[in-house]
C-alpha cells in the first residue's frame, strides 16, 4: 500500500502564511525558510506541502501522497479503462507492456501494471540512490534518518537525500539557520544578532532586515515594502497635500490632471507653474 504523508509519522507545522517570517520565533528554517502559502502548512521532511490526510483533498485528487493531493494512490483508484496507477505521477494509465515504458520509469511491474523506475532496493543496489521508494517508484537516497551517516544525519524525503539539517534546531550555535537545501549557515537568531541599520531579525531565514511588518516602521515611513521602510506602496497610504503614491512616496500629483487651474503642471509630484 502506498504511503501517505500522515502513516510516515510525519509532523506538520504551520507556517507563514505569505512571508518568510516566523512569529512563533522557533527560526524553523529548512524547506519551510521562506514560509508557506496558506492553506499549505510546513512538513520539514517535504517543505510546505497541501495535504496531511485524503481529507484535506478535493474530490478530483483524493489521496494525499508525501503531502500532494493525487488522481490515485493504488490501482483500487482507477478505473476499468486506464486500470494501473503510474507510481511516478500518481495518474490511471493503460496496463504497461514490456515495450510501453520509458525514461525515469522503464520497468513494467506485471504485478500493478504500471511503469516504474524501481520495484524494490534490489533495482537500486550498488548506486548512489540505493532504496527504492515506496510511493514513487524511483530509486532514492534514503527515506528515514536512520539510512543516513554522521555527516548528513537527516532525510529530506522530498528529495529523498541525507542532509545535515531539516530545521534550524538541528544546527550549532555557531551555523544556526537551516538552508532550504539543508545545510548549517550563519544568520541571525534574534534582533539582540543585527545591526541598527537592519536591527529586525527575520529569524525564518537568519537574515536581518529594516522591518518585517508595518509595526516596525517609524511614522515617516511606515509601510513595510520587501524588507524597508517606505512611505506608501499605494495611494491609500497617503493623504492630505500628497495623496498620491509614486515610487513608494508620497506626492501632490502623477499627472497634470491631478494639479489645480493655479498650478497646472505636474513636476516630479510637485505641482506648479507652466
Amino acid at each position: 500500500m502506498a504511503l501517505v504523508l500522515g502513516t510516515m509519522g510525519a509532523l506538520a507545522f504551520a507556517c507563514s502564511s505569505s512571508t518568510s517570517v516566523d512569529p512563533g520565533g522557533t527560526g524553523l528554517g529548512g524547506a519551510c525558510g521562506k514560509g508557506c502559502t496558506a492553506p499549505q502548512t510546513c512538513d520539514p521532511t517535504l517543505g510546505c506541502v497541501e495535504c496531511a490526510n485524503d481529507a484535506a483533498c478535493p474530490a478530483g485528487r483524493p489521496r494525499c501522497l508525501l503531502g500532494k493531493c493525487e488522481l490515485c494512490a493504488s490501482n483500487a483508484d482507477c478505473p476499468a479503462s486506464a486500470p494501473a496507477c503510474t507510481p511516478r505521477d500518481h495518474t490511471c494509465k493503460p496496463t504497461c507492456t514490456a515495450t510501453s515504458c520509458s525514461g525515469d520509469a522503464p520497468k513494467c511491474d506485471t504485478a500493478t501494471g504500471a511503469c516504474v523506475g524501481c520495484a524494490g532496493d534490489a533495482d537500486c543496489a550498488g548506486t548512489s540512490r540505493p532504496f527504492c521508494d515506496p510511493v514513487t517508484k524511483q530509486c532514492i537516497g534514503c527515506l528515514v534518518d536512520s539510512q543516513c551517516g554522521t555527516a548528513a544525519p537527516h532525510c529530506l524525503r522530498s528529495a529523498g537525500r541525507c542532509v545535515q539539517c531539516l530545521t534550524s534546531a538541528d544546527c550549532p550555535a555557531g551555523t544556526p539557520i537551516c538552508r532550504g537545501e539543508g545545510t548549517c549557515r550563519a544568520g541571525c537568531t534574534s534582533n539582540a544578532g543585527c545591526p541598527a541599520s537592519a536591527p529586525i531579525c527575520n529569524v525564518s531565514t537568519g537574515e536581518c532586515a529594516t522591518c518585517l511588518t508595518n509595526a516596525d516602521c517609524p511614522a515617516g515611513v511606515p509601510v513595510c515594502d520587501g524588507e524597508r521602510c517606505v512611505q506608501c506602496t499605494n495611494d491609500k497610504n497617503c493623504g492630505g497635500a500628497t495623496p498620491f503614491c509614486r515610487d513608494k512616496k508620497c506626492v501632490a500629483c502623477k499627472s497634470d490632471k491631478d494639479c489645480p487651474t493655479t498650478a497646472p503642471k505636474c513636476n516630479n509630484g510637485t505641482c506648479g507653474g507652466g
